[in-house]
């Protein structure tokens, strides 16, 4: 179970904005993969201006998402790429519906 502090920075679980000079940076912890996923997810929405955590957890379609990568860092690279674009669509949706088994994602 994530105990979370965000805007500190501190907790099993959690994320913060790091000051870099030409671009965005995060940094993300979790407790257990699917937390870090999630963590990952909330960090990107966060960037993108989606602030209000009801705002995460509406979505205006149902989408279903399935991903197998090499390995985990791609996984996370490949989820958060399609995080964006359904963003990009006004499409939110919440990161704790997904599964993660090996190096597969989905959500249903």
């Amino acid at each position: 179970m994530c105990i979370m502090n965000s805007e500190m920075g501190t907790g099993t679980c959690g994320f913060k904005e790091l000051n870099h000079t030409a671009d965005v940076a995060v940094e993300v912890w979790g407790d257990s993969i699917q937390a870090l996923f999630f963590q990952a997810a909330l960090a990107l929405y966060a960037i993108a201006g989606v602030r209000d955590e009801v705002e995460v957890h509406t979505t205006s379609k149902i989408m279903d998402l399935h991903l197998r990568e090499t390995d985990m860092e791609a996984l996370l690279i490949a989820f958060l790429t399609e995080m964006l674009y359904y963003l990009g669509d006004g499409i939110l949706f919440n990161p704790q519906e997904i599964s993660i088994q090996g190096n597969s994602l989905e959500r249903n």
